[in-house]
Parts: C-alpha cells; structure tokens; sequence
C-alpha cells in the first residue's frame, strides 16, 4: 500500500506528500511530484474535452514518464536542400511548454511599444520580450551603421528597465527582421510569438494559443486566419488572390500575432527562396503570406491553426488621441498581397496540395478535431498540471453555457478592459484589428 500523509496549508502552500511505501512486486515507491498528483487527478476530468473520439488506448500520468518523448518532426525537404541537422524540428524541453517570447518589431513608435510591453511583460507565460529596435541614420543624423553604437534615446525607459526585455538593434527598417534574430540576441524558448506593436492582447487570450502550440509545434498558430481564393480555376496553375476569412474559413495565417517554433524563423531568413526574400526586402509587404506559405511547404501543405475566435475579436489596436499612426495601406495594397499568394504558392508547390479550407471555432479550444494530438503525450501531461490551462479551460466551460448574445457581451467585456488600459496610457483605439 501506498501511504498518503494528510495535506495542509502553511504558507500558502500544500505541505505533505507521499510516503515511502512498499509496492506490490517487492518494488519501493521512493517520490511522486505533486504536480504528477495534480495531472492523475484532473486526467479523466479534462479527457472528454480534449478528444472528440477518445483513443482507443492511452497510459496513465505515471506511466507516461516512461514512455518516451514524441519523434522530432521531420519537415519536408522535396522543396528544400537542408542540412542532415536541420531536417527536423527542435524538440521541445519543459521550459518550452511553459513560457513563450514575444518578439515585437517597432520603429519610433515609443508609445505603442511602451504600452505592449507594460502589459504583455505581466502574464506569467511570457519569458522573454525581444524588442527590435529600427533606427535609420537619417532619423537621428547617425554616422555609424554598427548596432552597438545607437544610442538609446528614443527607447522609453519603462522598456529597457523591464527585466524581461532584450533589446535588439537594427540600423535598417525591414520586415525580414521580425524573423531575423541576431546570434547576439539570448532567445530563452522556442515558443516565439510575432506581435505588431500596436495589438495588445489578455493573458489568457495569448495563453490560448500558446497550449494549442505546444501540442503543434510544427504549425503556425495564428490570430489573424486569412484565405487563398482561386479567381481562374482554368489556367495552369490556378489563380489565386488573397482574401479574408469567410464562414470561418481559412487557409493562410498572418503573422500580426503568430506562435511559431524558433526554427521557422531560421528557415524563413536562411532558405526562404532570395527572389521573396529580396522582394519583401524592397517593397516592405507580404513577409507574413512568405512565412505562412513556407511553414506550410515543410510541413507537407498543413495548414495553418487559428485560435478561437474570441481570442482575436477581443484583442484591441492601439492609436493616438491625435490621429492613427499606422502602416498606411495604399490602393495597390491588395492586389500586391493577391501577386505575392499566386506567386508563392506557385514557387512552394502549394497548389496542388491545398484541398479546400480549415474551419475556426468561437470558444471550443482544444475540442476541434483537426488540432487534437491522436493520443496523449508526455506534454499534454504537463498542460494538464499547468493552473494556467485549468483556469482557461473553467473560463470556456462557463462560456459554453452562455447564449451568443452573452458571450458577446463577455468579448465586449474584454475589449472594453484593453480600452481602458489603452486610455490610461493616453491613447486610444482602433477596434480589434
């Protein structure tokens, strides 16, 4: 028999455990982590949620330390010459299914930055806050292009004296540097959230998507679904143009906000096709259609994974009082974005590959069968010990009790806290983006 002390509160914390104790089989018990208890417990509870058809076998918490950790997965190298080393993803460790790095792209607007980080630096599963600071010689009458010698003066304090922000600094203002980490930039985690600077998000929203990355970390996990559309179904190839999600339909993932394993950005900046690379570089659009597209070429044409739809209708845009400072979009902005999806997923052999749409939810998230692991994994044991995933589950479960007119109510509710953030900062906003 297994011995169980009793459990009390001291401190704030639950002191007892398990005893020593003789085993069946002449085998001795030495040690059971609490958070194994934790998981053991809560297994049966959270099983019909998370599978829409239950796996016909599947082993205990205990048992599942034994069993060892999934095959790396193997991208698709018909497209691409890789490396013997990097034909596979970098499996993920413990810290990699607990906290994340944001990597935001900014270019003087101090405001918005100062507001991201102030916000997104206090949700306990961000690690890290990667800031890529662009500044052009010609803003600040520089005579160097070395990085180390811009000065700081148009980074606002609050940031630089955060202790989860690293700084990296760019002496050009390109979007392949969202992608780009430098070697001298420490990366903690291969969780890597791109996130505009303007977009601010609750913690729960980002920890949504961020457990449904850890079970998929070869996807994309995206907060802003897009769609190829085939505008002349009888040429060869197919047309197609870009276009918005339509029946909660999608196709294409943006990276405005976006998990993605670390090693996709080393593919995108080291083996993306030079033609893209360099288009992007010169015209400043469609890095994000690059990246959706080629994630989707090494993954053998899977597509991107949306979040649930609450997670990015409650999400808030920042603006100034005086007037939105934003990307201004041109009237050649979209059929730009339409030239680069033809064009890409023609060069990354995606044509023949896309079969129809995937389909986003409102609030199931994990119970979507086209995102389900086929049975569970050591790390899913971990999600289901992690007290962040359980008060994101016990949030949905009384969610999924309410009517369409009161959950709307509640994304309201969310948007109309971001606002208020927004406006103690002295700005305001322009819807959710």
């Amino acid at each position: 028999m297994i011995k169980l002390k009793s459990h009390r509160l001291k401190g704030g914390r639950v002191q007892g455990g398990i005893d020593s104790g003789r085993v069946r089989g002449g085998i001795v018990l030495a040690c059971i982590f609490f958070t194994h208890l934790i998981a053991y417990r809560t297994q049966s509870r959270f099983s019909v949620d998370l599978f829409v058809t239950p796996p016909p076998s599947t082993t205990t918490t205990l048992e599942s330390d034994l069993v060892p950790p999934p095959p790396p997965v193997v991208l698709n190298t018909t497209f691409f010459t890789l490396p013997e080393e990097e034909r596979q993803l970098t499996p993920l460790r413990f810290v990699d299914r607990e906290q994340y790095t944001l990597r935001i792209l900014s270019w003087k607007r101090a405001q918005f930055l100062a507001a991201s980080v102030s916000l997104h630096s206090q949700c306990p599963g961000v690690k890290q806050i990667q800031v890529v600071w662009s500044i052009l010689q010609e803003d600040d009458n520089m005579t160097t292009t070395n990085p180390d010698e811009i000065t700081d003066n148009r980074i606002p304090a609050e940031v630089l004296e955060n202790p989860k922000v690293v700084v990296e600094r760019r002496t050009t203002n390109r979007l392949n540097n969202r992608f780009d980490i430098l070697p001298t930039t420490p990366t903690s985690t291969l969780g890597i959230v791109i996130l505009d600077d303007d977009l601010i998000y609750t913690c729960e929203a980002l920890d949504m998507g961020f457990f449904l990355w850890t079970q998929h970390p070869d996807r994309m996990i995206t907060y802003a679904p897009r769609r190829h559309l085939v505008t002349d179904a009888y040429s060869n190839p197919p047309r197609w143009r870009y276009g918005w999600h339509r029946n909660q339909q999608y196709s294409l993932g943006l990276t405005s906000t976006a998990f993605l394993h670390r090693d996709y950005l080393h593919y995108y900046t080291h083996y993306l096709p030079r033609d893209m690379y360099q288009h992007i570089q010169d015209h400043m659009n469609c890095e994000d259609i690059a990246m959706s597209l080629l994630i989707s070429n090494l993954t053998h044409a899977k597509y991107p994974i949306a979040v649930d739809e609450w997670g990015f209708t409650s999400r808030l845009q920042l603006a100034l009082k005086t007037g939105y400072e934003g990307i201004k979009a041109g009237k050649n902005h979209m059929p730009h974005r339409s030239n680069c999806v033809d064009w890409f997923a023609t060069d990354l052999q995606l044509k023949d590959k896309f079969d129809g749409y995937s389909t986003f939810r409102g609030i199931s998230t994990f119970n979507t069968s086209n995102v389900l692991a086929p049975a569970p994994t050591p790390g899913l044991q971990q999600i289901l010990a992690n007290p962040r995933f359980h008060a994101l589950e016990e949030k949905r479960r009384e969610w999924l009790q309410l009517d369409g007119r009161e959950f709307g109510r509640v994304v309201t509710g969310i948007r109309r806290s971001l606002d208020q953030y927004a406006k103690s900062r002295n700005l305001s906003s322009e819807g959710h983006g």
